[in-house]
Order: structure tokens, then sequence, then C-alpha cells
């Protein structure tokens, strides 16, 4: 009795044109995008965004390393181009494919970002697409009026400075070629008792200036140096006795 011949599995013919491609390409015979066997389409090139994530929150000065997880089973990348709608952000050209840019280069609130690898076969994988919100221009301003714990709240003085803050933010959007300026907080100026009284700050031993900030930041919670914010201290009290050393001119 003679024996049946089995037919190929799916696999094996998979397997098997994958090999006749691959040599192929070898010799420069043929060059397929992408191929499918027994219904099963092939791409050997895959990419994933791995940071920033989906949702992520970023400043408009920002500066973002954006990667990925490339793979390709029969060759190896050459290069990783990330994009924003039909708009370039950066290629990347050697691992770990790193592609770096601002977040000025996107538009503020929800952009949708995807990144497409290429191989040395010419071959391209597109990643799925993450959600990046870009926020309004940082840092912010935040302009403190201190009022010492023997003195009143002073409705001019508050006036004075929220009238000088949008004047100053103006000045600079007219003046700056790009139209941006700094952002003011909400509400524009920020008002605080503090417990001390006006001549403390100019007795008490490290300063008008240092006394002011140690308890501007006490109460707001802000710190020198701060990233995301410029603070601005209004102190009603007299500054011309600070106990500094030197001439005082």
């Amino acid at each position: 009795m003679g024996s049946r011949g089995r037919s190929p599995s799916q696999g094996a013919l998979f397997a098997a044109l994958r090999a006749l491609v691959l040599a192929s390409r070898l010799a420069g015979t043929l060059a397929l995008p992408i191929w499918a066997v027994s219904g099963v389409e092939f791409n050997p090139v895959t990419i994933e965004i791995t940071s920033p994530t989906n949702g992520s929150a970023l400043k408009s000065q920002q500066f973002i390393g954006l990667q990925t997880h490339v793979g390709d089973t029969d060759g190896f990348i050459t290069e990783v181009e990330v994009f924003a709608g039909t708009n370039s952000l950066g290629v990347a050209t050697s691992p770990p494919f790193t592609v770096s840019f601002t977040a000025e280069a996107l538009a503020q609130g929800t952009n949708r970002l995807v990144a497409q690898a290429k191989d040395n076969w010419g071959y391209t994988g597109i990643s799925a697409s993450i959600s990046l919100i870009v926020l309004p221009y940082a840092p912010s301003v935040h302009a403190v009026y201190l009022i010492p714990a023997n003195r009143p709240f002073n409705q001019a003085y508050y006036n004075a400075i929220g009238g000088a803050m949008t004047n100053l933010q103006a000045w600079y959007t007219s003046q700056l070629v790009n139209g941006k300026s700094f952002r003011l907080s909400s509400p524009i100026v920020e008002a605080y008792v503090t417990p001390h009284i006006d001549t403390w700050y100019t007795s008490n031993p490290g300063g008008y200036f240092n006394n002011t900030l140690n308890d501007g930041f006490a109460l707001t919670g802000g710190q020198l140096g701060d990233p995301d914010a410029t603070w601005l201290f209004y102190l009603d009290a007299d500054s011309k006795s600070r106990g500094w050393s030197g001439d005082d001119s």
C-alpha cells in the first residue's frame, strides 16, 4: 500500500517562502515590502513608542527624548522617524533610536504622534499612535503681595501689582518676534498675611531680602530656582534699614 502524501503546514510554507525571499534578496533579484503566506500577512519590522507614555502632559519648553522599542526578523533597523500628523519631528539613525525635540515643536493642546522604523531592506513599520498634551507657555510668573502682621490689606497696592504684571506681559508679547510671553498665575496676584510685623524684616538677622524670601516661600510653598515658576514678592514694609553691610546708597 502506497503512503499518502501530506500537505505542508502553513508554518512550513511560511518558513520555505521566507527562506526563498531572503535568498532572492541576497542575490538582488527580489524585493517585496510585505508578503503573505496562506492568508497570513508578514512584515519583518516592528516598532513601539515606550517613552513618553500615552496621555503624558508636557510643558511647551520641555525637551523630549522619545524612546522606541524596535524589532526586525530578517535584517536590522537603520532609522526611526517620528511624526506629528505629517510633520517630521526628527530622525534617529543609530541605536537606541531616540528622537529628540522640544514640545514647542507641537501645537498646544492634544497631539498624536507615531514612529516609523525602516530596515536595511527598505521595509518599514509604524507604531501605534500616542497622545501628548502640550501645556501653555511656562514658566508662569507668580506675583505675591505680602502683608506684615501689623499692616492692613491695601486694595490700591493689590490692584497696582496686578496692573503692572498684565502690562509687562503685554509688552513682552509686543517685543518678541514670535509673540510669546510669560504666563501669569491665576489669580494674577496672591495676597498673604505674614507672621511678622513690618520692622522685623529689617531688624532680624539675615536682612530684608532673605527675610522676605523666607516668609514668601513658606506661605506660598514656592522655592528658589523653581523650574516651573518665577516668584515676585512685594512686601509692604520699609526696606531702608536693611541691616546689610556696606554703603546703602
